[in-house]
């Protein structure tokens, strides 16, 4: 493949990015871990390990 035919134009797809804000408690991990392949970054103590 030549260099020319590796350049892409146009908009490149790119996976959804969403914030799921609330207060403790109301089930924003729950809700996160059904969605298909989730990633969880703990970044603050609360996120119970068997959810991933």
């Amino acid at each position: 493949m030549s260099l020319l035919q590796k350049i892409h134009t146009g908009k490149k797809q790119q996976p959804p990015r969403l914030l799921i804000y609330g207060s403790e408690g109301v089930g924003k991990s729950t809700l996160a871990a059904k969605a298909p392949n989730p990633i969880f970054i703990p970044t603050e103590d609360g996120l119970d390990v068997r959810l991933m």
